[in-house]
């Protein structure tokens, strides 16, 4: 017989994403009494399971487009209609399952953000199964019912008013964004389909979720002026505005198409924050994940189903995240089992890409995607293959032959020009180059530290080739960052390139207080440094990097390293009063910004509760920091400098 006492959370508790009491004072819980809406405090009924074999029932409402495939409602064998992208419930749905009393919480913990956890929760807990989710569109008026918003109550309305989820900026600075983003950004993930996307802009229906979280990653290179005309003081707090609001429009279910919601998802990876939020990047990359999951996209792309409009996008889709996946796995050796399951996939081809029948008037905002772009695509694709096979192979086994592993990624590096189609353009002068051929040898230098620090008291020989070939990959990764200064292009970086240069930046820190280098590694080493921070200071508008800077001068101050003129310190500089805190100034070589005007970097203090931190908590701190070796997952004004001694 049945318990009488709820075991998982109410429907209106569950779609709000709050904490519920139901299971233990029973229905209706306090969250529903303090809103006024006890009467509405009901827990959903578990449907019935399948058992194998069973005959799967039919599907409603075909749509011309062919859709993905979700775990729960359909067998490998089946494909399923456009219907799912909307999580739409047919009389004749199969079953999905009601989420644990605690399976909120795990979202709260980063602890619980592993993989594992996500793939769990996509097969038991239906989390996107609320009855309000199964609405599709995504108003710019919450009031306009002509748009199909879920229903919210009057106090989540409130709630979202309050926080101005629905105020939109002026119309010339959204097509800013969205110009930025289409040119800049889109061709190294193009996960969205122009086309269809520029058709829902035009009519007011497009996602307010994948909008927002285009005008998060897209707020780090519009015009500064764009960020004025919107209100908001910098870039920092123009990305984290738009970043909330596109998270509590994904958390109140007013966003529960799933395409956009594993679009957007992969965008907010991109996001990184410069104040700690549960909801950082790795919790949408696992959110992206899960979705994937869920949705069998790579399943999808196994079927090699060219007659479906679609199957190229989701093609771009699945690669897109396939790429921010081995992104992440630079600091996460642990997670690449997840890779080790997927399906052999097809690296991408230009049949991937549909024709664009983009209107003239729109294609100055959204240009059609040319044949380098789709070129630039692959390459990054190929990479990322090349690279998850590399931390594959590491993470079993550590002791193998580098130069053999190594030797596939050499190839692409070789024949990168040709794969960019860059023709009799000089491949020093590409930006696309010099952040792939970058990203490449801060891909390698992070894997050979991981593999020299491992052998260090295994094997000597192959500890020591790893260490050479790091150092090779730094003083490579140097000259690629020296002449994306030389040619102006730090501010249209991505983000792999962006946080390649402080952890560059720690890498020579590392081995410049190394007693165990030569004297020649770290003099080499103090020199980069100068170098450097030159870079580090044309990203500081940049959010995450914008909050590494004053650690980064008191460490380097503390540690005689830099005296801000441009060159390595001078030790003789601090004979006179080595106790006091020595924080340095920005080079004193400016750059040109676009306008034309000279701008000097301005002068950056540490938190002052660092100031006073003994100089012998750095070294660790170093260590900590490549250990991380993820700008976003830095917390200067928090950081437990005792926990890192």
């Amino acid at each position: 017989m049945a318990s009488t006492t709820p075991t998982k959370a109410c429907v209106p508790c569950r779609g709000r994403k709050t904490k519920c009491d139901a299971a233990t004072i029973g229905v209706p819980c306090s969250g529903c009494v303090s809103r006024n809406c006890a009467e509405s405090c009901t827990i959903a009924t578990r449907r019935r399971r399948r058992r194998p074999g069973e005959a799967a029932r039919s599907i409603s409402a075909s749509l011309p487009q062919q859709p993905l495939q979700t775990i729960a409602n359909t067998p490998k064998a089946q494909p399923l209609r456009a219907s799912s992208l909307a999580w739409s419930r047919s009389p004749g749905g199969s079953s999905r399952h009601a989420p644990t009393p605690d399976s909120m919480d795990k979202h709260q913990s980063r602890a619980q953000l592993h993989y594992y956890h996500i793939l769990k929760e996509a097969v038991n807990d239906g989390a996107l199964d609320d009855e309000q989710n199964d609405k599709t569109g995504t108003p710019f008026d919450s009031a306009d019912e002509g748009h199909g918003t879920p229903p919210l109550d009057d106090i989540d309305k409130e709630y979202l008013n309050k926080k101005r989820v629905f105020d939109l900026p002026p119309r010339q600075c959204i097509v800013a964004f969205l110009t930025s983003y289409f040119v800049l950004l889109e061709p190294c993930s193009p996960i969205i389909d122009k086309a269809d996307f520029v058709t829902k802009f035009e009519a007011g229906t497009c996602s307010l979720f994948l909008l927002y979280t285009i005008m998060a990653t897209a707020s780090l290179y519009v015009p500064h002026e764009i960020i004025e005309q919107c209100g908001f003081v910098d870039r920092s707090e123009a990305q984290a505005t738009f970043a909330s609001r596109a998270t509590l429009l994904c958390d109140f279910g007013v966003e529960s198409d799933a395409l956009p919601l594993i679009q957007g998802s992969i965008l907010m990876t991109r996001v990184l924050a410069e104040q700690p939020t549960d909801k950082d990047s790795n919790y949408w990359l696992y959110n992206a994940l899960r979705l994937a999951t869920k949705l069998e996209l790579y399943s999808h792309l196994s079927r090699n189903d060219e007659s479906n409009d679609s199957s190229g996008m989701y093609s771009r889709i699945a690669w897109s995240l396939y790429c921010r996946h081995v992104f992440h796995l630079v600091s996460e050796f642990r997670n690449t089992a997840y890779m080790n399951s997927l399906p052999a996939m097809e690296t991408p081809t230009t049949s991937a890409w549909n024709t664009e029948p983009i209107p003239p008037e729109y294609r100055d905002i959204v240009p059609r995607t040319t044949g380098q772009q789709k070129a630039l695509f692959i390459a990054i694709c190929k990479l990322a293959k090349i690279y998850g096979v590399v931390v594959s192979k590491i993470a079993q086994d550590p002791c193998l032959d580098l130069a053999s592993l190594m030797r596939p990624l050499n190839a692409w590096r070789t024949s990168l020009a040709t794969q960019l189609q860059l023709g009799d353009q000089s491949p020093n002068s590409n930006i696309h180059y010099l952040e792939l051929l970058g990203t490449s040898y801060r891909y390698e230098a992070t894997s050979c530290r991981l593999i020299q620090r491992q052998l260090r008291c295994v094997d000597a020989p192959k500890s020591n080739a790893a260490k050479q070939r790091l150092r090779s990959a730094m003083l490579e990764l140097d000259g690629i960052t020296a002449r994306l200064v030389a040619n102006g292009m730090m501010s249209e970086l991505i983000i792999p390139m962006m946080t390649a240069v402080p952890a560059l930046l720690a890498l020579h820190l590392e081995a410049a207080l190394d007693p165990l280098e030569s004297e020649l590694v770290r003099s080499m080493s103090r020199i980069s440094i100068s170098q450097a921070m030159l870079a580090l200071y044309q990203l500081r508008e940049i959010p995450a990097v914008k909050k590494a800077i004053p650690l980064f001068e008191l460490i380097l101050s503390r540690k005689k390293l830099y005296n801000g003129s441009g060159g390595p310190a001078d030790d003789h500089d601090h004979d006179d009063d080595d106790d006091a805190p020595q924080v340095c100034s920005p080079p004193e070589s400016p750059w040109e910004e676009a306008a034309g005007t000279v701008v000097v970097p301005p002068r950056l203090r540490p938190n002052a509760e660092l100031a006073d931190v003994p100089g012998e908590y750095f070294d660790s701190f170093v260590r900590d920091f490549l250990e991380y070796d993820a700008v976003g997952k830095w917390d200067f004004e928090q950081v437990d400098l005792l926990r890192l001694a």
